[in-house]
């Protein structure tokens, strides 16, 4: 086998029916099971994102976890990605409230961690052209795909390199190829399976990353197994002598030569219950009666925000208006929760109507108001 560099990336995604105690329980098993990798199994380096609600709850962590936290980042060791407060769908918000999602997270980073990070999660991995101009005016320089989203744009090219360049007036983003197989495998306990196709990847590149939600396969489950699944892939990586090196995804990106500009057409993750032919978060709108009413049912009440004249409970409302915009909500899967839950689908309309009740009080109307 070549020598490979290999990033893990692990990801505490957004799940809104957490509880603030659940939380920071899952917070404080994980920064303790990470802690324990890198100090007794030999995982030198990993990248980690947190969504909003979790960084909160890093900060109540006991201070003997929080400080070796503090110290593994400050030397480098723990590299921290941004992304949005509760994990929207991006090109499904309006423009204030995207940049509302990245400043608050990027303001719990520096304030819990002091850290400004390069990378930023995009959640479910949805991508349009459009998420260019987003990272970019938040001075983000890479985003991580999976590497069947870039599939179809690299025919021109060999091998996949380790990151590629996208361009949209004159604003340019690097994109790093992700392999779902090396996930899928290990997510499965597939070990021999997960060695193969480290030493496919290393023939080809010298550079490959593993992505790991800790929150997303069942819902109201944090797979803390996983961790000993990483324990025992450790052990035998070591026992094998395998000729791997554990990088976080900047310093990847700072060693590695650009493969080449690409353009990248719509595309979404596949966590979110949709088939393979359909591409864009605008089929979950178009396909799915129950997300196309909860967006547009928010894109309306955004706008009678924006009427709001007192710009401090402009933004208050602004802000309520955010946890309806977690790409939770959205999801069709029969595992993981979402749209086909009642119980979720009750929870997003309640919030809904409670912030359309406050609006019209607001107003001072009284009964039904119709809008031509």
């Amino acid at each position: 086998m070549t020598k490979l560099n290999l990033s893990m990336a692990f990801h505490l995604n957004d799940a809104p029916y957490l509880k603030s105690s659940e939380i920071e329980k899952i917070t404080r098993v994980f920064c303790t099971e990470i802690l324990t990798l890198m100090d007794e199994v030999g995982l030198t380096k990993v990248s980690v994102y947190f969504s909003g609600r979790f960084l909160e709850a890093l900060s109540k962590v006991n201070n003997s976890i929080l400080g070796a936290i503090l110290e593994k980042t400050k030397a480098g060791q723990i590299q921290w990605l941004g992304g949005g407060y509760f994990d929207p769908i991006f090109p499904l918000i309006p423009r204030k409230t995207q940049d509302l999602h990245i400043k608050k997270h990027l303001a719990l980073l520096e304030q819990t961690l002091n850290v400004r990070p390069r990378g930023f999660v995009l959640p479910s991995y949805v991508w349009e052209s459009e998420c260019i101009d987003l990272l970019s005016r938040h001075g983000f320089e890479f985003t991580c795909l999976k590497q069947y989203q870039l599939q179809d744009s690299l025919w021109r090219y060999g091998t996949d390199k380790g990151f590629w360049t996208v361009e949209d007036r004159g604003k340019v983003l690097k994109v790093l190829s992700s392999s779902h197989n090396l996930s899928k495998h290990f997510v499965d306990g597939q070990y021999k399976k997960f060695i193969g196709q480290l030493n496919e990847i290393s023939e080809q590149t010298s550079f490959t990353q593993l992505d790991l939600p800790f929150i997303r396969r069942n819902r109201g489950h944090f797979h803390d197994e996983w961790f000993d699944r990483l324990k025992k892939l450790l052990k035998r990586m070591k026992q094998d002598s395998l000729e791997v090196s554990f990088e976080t995804l900047d310093s990847q990106v700072d060693q590695q030569i650009s493969g080449g500009t690409i353009y990248l057409q719509p595309s979404i993750g596949k966590s979110l219950g949709l088939k393979e032919h359909q591409t864009s978060c605008r089929d979950l709108l178009i396909l799915q009666p129950e997300c196309n009413y909860i967006h547009k049912k928010m894109i309306y009440i955004h706008k009678a925000i924006d009427s709001v004249e007192n710009l401090k409970i402009r933004n208050g409302f602004y802000d309520m208006l955010l946890p309806v915009q977690s790409l939770y909500y959205y999801r069709n899967s029969a595992k993981t929760g979402g749209i086909r839950y009642v119980e979720d689908r009750q929870e997003i309309h309640s919030k809904l109507i409670d912030i359309e009740d406050r609006l019209r009080k607001l107003s001072g109307v009284r009964g039904l108001q119709v809008e031509v």
